[in-house]
């Protein structure tokens, strides 16, 4: 449930809703609201907050929000400033996230034809241990055979950078400030659709240090035109005493939607 209130230059509004502040497609360090497990594949809408939402319409290329929103570890309250400047899609932001001090900044536009995003997003505690920095970088490309391929850099400051002793310590609990376990994280996705009802993909996380790699292909056929069905496959393999696999697991998910 939520109630919105609207003015030709500004909005607001309360309740359930979706805020997504992220601008790149795999990590989003920008999305204080709304950050999601990228291994969730039965949510591509992902999560709503519980929050109230302001917005300020400057020009049809520029805006300024403000949100606050109760959340299990405490409240986040942010403000973003969101523009665009010689083709290049610019936002910052800053605020409170659970009582620790963040701003960050994020970017969208091409080079030659190819996308070129970033998001950096840094926290700023008392304590400089828990001070924490993350910064992504994403480039995309359609070729014209139809293929469609990404390619992407987190850097987790943080984030774990040398072999696991036992498996258990790699824990994929997701939050703005930990999207991914592992420093250094490396991702490449290709997508392509083979005919207007069957398409297939492949993602590849590779994490050096902890030598993490996760693969992740699917395929999707549409049976009828609100029928679909998936086949996806999730394995892990990480290091610890050698090279191992950690997890195989298979789903097969059938949608209906009406």
């Amino acid at each position: 449930m939520w109630l919105e209130f609207k003015r030709r230059k500004w909005n607001i509004r309360a309740g359930r809703q979706r805020i997504n502040w992220g601008i790149t497609n795999m990590w989003n360090p920008n999305d204080l609201f709304n950050s999601y497990n990228f291994l969730d594949f039965d949510y591509e809408e992902r999560p709503g907050s519980d929050a109230i939402k302001g917005q300020f319409i400057i020009s049809d290329f520029s805006n300024v929000e403000v949100a606050v929103a109760g959340t299990s570890g405490g409240t986040v309250m942010a403000a973003k400033y969101f523009t665009n400047y010689r083709h290049y899609d610019l936002q910052w932001n800053a605020g409170l996230y659970q009582g620790v001090i963040t701003a960050g900044f994020g970017w969208a536009g091409n080079i030659k034809g190819a996308g070129f995003k970033g998001e950096l997003q840094y926290y700023g505690d008392k304590n400089d241990s828990l001070s924490h920095f993350l910064a992504t970088l994403e480039s995309d490309y359609v070729f014209k055979s139809g293929w469609y391929v990404s390619a992407g850099i987190l850097y987790n400051e943080k984030g774990i950078a040398h072999p696991l002793n036992v498996y258990n310590g790699l824990i994929f609990r997701v939050t703005p400030r930990n999207l991914i376990p592992t420093r250094w994280n490396l991702v490449l996705n290709a997508r392509k659709e083979f005919t207007p009802i069957f398409s297939g993909s492949l993602t590849t996380v590779y994490a050096p240090g902890t030598n993490l790699l996760i693969l992740f292909p699917s395929l999707h056929r549409n049976l009828k035109p609100n029928w679909d069905i998936d086949l996806i496959w999730q394995s892990v393999f990480v290091e610890s005493t050698s090279f191992q696999d950690l997890n195989h697991t298979l789903f097969l998910r059938s949608r209906w939607s009406f």
